[in-house]
């Protein structure tokens, strides 16, 4: 996970040393299980994610995902704030220059 969040935000998680705090491999795991299944139905998801009350049933009220939001959303601002820093663009970079 460290390496993925170094090429994607340019910044050390710490993950191995920390663990992890944010809950993302849960989350993660869940995702790809729905995923495999349901991505090859995909008008199935408006009834199953796609409502509030399963995405809680499903994931819980203390999944992370709240975190991980806020996460990405920082480290969307700070990637526009230092898009000028030189060197090789992070992913997250190229991807907001779409």
């Amino acid at each position: 996970m460290d390496a993925v969040l170094a090429v994607t935000f340019r910044r050390d998680f710490n993950y191995i040393e920390k663990g992890d705090v944010l809950k993302m491999y849960d989350i993660l795991e869940t995702v790809a299980e729905y995923m495999a299944i349901f991505g090859q139905i995909p008008w199935i998801h408006k009834f199953l994610l796609g409502r509030p009350f399963i995405a809680r049933l499903m994931f819980g009220t203390a999944g992370g995902d709240k975190e991980m939001m806020q996460l990405a959303m920082s480290q969307i601002e700070s990637a526009k704030q230092n898009s000028s820093e030189g060197g090789p663009l992070t992913f997250l970079q190229r991807l907001l220059l779409n």
